[in-house]
C-alpha cells in the first residue's frame, strides 16, 4: 500500500526533513537533529505537521448522546467551543483509541474545516493508524444504536480536507498572537475560530508535547501559506520545525500514551494511566462498568516510570523485580523508552503488574541480554503547570 502524504509534504522536503512512514502516511522524523527539535520546544517553539491526524464531523440533534455512549469521559462537561480528551473503549473496556472531540456547535467553520455551520457539532480528531477503524468502529455503533429508535445523527470522514499544525513550547503564544486576533486569551481545552492573515483556523490550546501551545486546523489549500507564516514569524523567537522523534520523547517526559504502545484493545485505560479519563457518574458508555471495576482495584496492571542509569529501553524489553542476587521475576514489560533531553537520562513507562512495585524501589530491565539498573519514580518526568482536563 502507498504511503500518503501530508498537504505539507514539499514543505518538510524543501527544509530537509528525513521522511518516515508513520500511520500510513509519509512524515518526517526530524529536520536538524531529534534532540535539537526536541530542547527548541522546551526552551522557546517548536512546529509539527499532525495533518495526518484523521478528523470526523458528528452532526445532528443526538450527536451529543450518541457520543456520550461511545466515549469514556463525560461529554457533557464540554460545552460549545471547548474540547475534551477521552478514550473509546470496547465493552470489556480494551481501547479502541484515544482522541479529542471538539464542540462546534453553532460555530460557522465552513472557510477552516470542510463543514457546514451545525446546530449540533462535534469534530472527533482520531490517531492517524486508527482512522479506517474507527470510522468502521462508529459507523457499527451509530447503526446498532438507530436499531432502538430513529436518530439524528450523521458521521462524515472530513480528515481528507483538514490540515492540522501544532505550535508547541513557552514562546507559541507570543508567536501566535500578533497573527491572530484574541488567541491569547484562548483558555486551555477551549477553541476558537481565528483569522490569521487571511486565513480561518480552528485554534485550540490542548497540547501533546508537555507544553503549552495551540493546534490550527485550516482546509488543505491553506496549509502551506499557514507554515510559512508561523515559521516566519518564529524566526526572531526561536522557533524551529520538529519532527516525529521530538514529539515522541517530548510526550514520554509528559507520560502521555501512545496508542500502540500505552494503549491498545490489549490496555484499558485505567491501565495505561488515564483513567481520570474515564467518568464515574453515568457510566453508560460502552466498557464503562468493566473501567469502573478497574478503578475501584481491579486493574490487573499498572502504568509505571522509570529512570535508567544507563543504556535505553525500547518496547517489549522485560521488566524484572530482583528476588536475588542472581534471580529476577519477570513483572512486566516497558511500553516505550528514550533518551529525555530534559532530564539527561534515560527514562521509559511500563506496564507491570499491579501493586509489585512503588515509587523509589529499583528494578531490572532486560537489553540487549543485559540486565540494566532502574529506578521506579512518580510521572510525569517532566510536568507543564497548566494541568489537564
Amino acid at each position: 500500500m502507498v504511503a500518503l502524504t501530508s498537504p505539507l509534504h514539499d514543505a518538510h522536503l524543501a527544509l530537509g526533513g528525513k521522511m518516515v512512514e508513520f500511520g500510513g502516511f509519509l512524515m518526517p522524523l526530524q529536520y536538524t537533529g531529534i534532540i535539537a527539535e526536541h530542547i527548541a520546544t522546551r526552551t522557546a517553539a517548536g512546529l509539527f505537521d499532525t495533518s495526518h491526524m484523521g478528523e470526523f464531523l458528528v452532526t445532528g440533534e443526538d450527536a451529543e448522546a450518541f457520543l456520550q455512549q461511545a466515549l469514556t469521559n463525560d461529554l457533557a462537561r464540554c460545552p460549545p467551543g471547548e474540547a475534551l480528551y477521552s478514550p473509546m473503549c470496547t465493552p470489556s473496556g480494551g481501547t479502541v483509541d484515544d482522541l479529542f472531540v471538539y464542540n462546534i456547535s453553532g460555530m460557522d467553520c465552513a472557510g477552516a474545516l470542510p463543514a457546514r455551520k451545525a446546530g449540533h457539532a462535534y469534530m472527533v480528531v482520531v490517531n492517524a493508524a486508527n482512522t479506517p477503524k474507527d470510522l468502521a468502529w462508529l459507523r457499527r455503533l451509530l447503526a446498532e444504536w438507530r436499531k432502538e429508535g430513529p436518530r439524528e445523527t450523521a458521521i462524515e470522514d472530513i480528515g481528507s480536507g483538514v490540515a492540522m499544525l501544532a505550535l508547541q513550547g513557552p514562546q507559541a503564544r507570543e508567536i501566535l498572537e500578533p497573527l491572530g486576533r484574541d488567541v491569547g486569551s484562548l483558555a486551555r481545552f477551549h477553541a476558537m475560530l481565528v483569522d490569521i492573515r487571511g486565513i480561518l483556523a480552528l485554534v485550540s490550546r490542548t497540547g501533546y508535547t508537555g507544553e503549552d501551545g495551540f493546534e490550527l486546523y485550516t482546509r488543505s489549500a491553506h496549509a502551506s501559506r499557514l507554515w510559512k507564516l508561523l515559521l516566519d514569524a518564529g524566526k526572531s523567537g526561536g522557533l524551529h520545525p520538529a519532527g516525529l522523534g521530538a514529539r515522541d520523547s517530548l510526550r514520554l517526559e509528559a507520560c502521555y500514551p501512545l496508542y500502540g504502545h500505552e494503549l491498545s484493545e490489549d490496555i484499558s485505560p485505567v491501565e495505561g494511566g488515564v483513567g481520570w479519563a474515564v467518568r464515574e457518574k453515568n457510566p453508560a458508555g460502552i466498557g464503562g462498568e468493566a473501567l469502573l471495576g478497574q478503578k475501584r482495584g481491579g486493574a490487573p496492571r499498572e502504568l509505571i516510570a522509570l529512570e535508567m542509569e544507563r543504556a535505553i529501553a525500547r518496547q517489549h524489553c522485560a521488566v524484572m523485580r530482583p528476588d536475588s542476587e542472581d534471580d529476577a521475576v519477570t513483572i512486566g514489560a516497558v511500553t516505550s523508552g528514550t533518551f529525555s533531553p530534559t532530564l539527561g537520562k534515560s527514562i521509559a513507562l511500563a506496564l507491570t503488574e499491579t501493586g509489585i512495585v512503588s515509587t523509589g524501589d529499583e528494578v531490572r530491565v532486560e537489553v540487549r541480554e543485559r540486565r540494566i539498573p532502574a529506578r521506579v519514580v512518580k510521572r510525569p518526568f517532566y510536568a507543564f503547570a497548566g494541568g489537564r482536563r
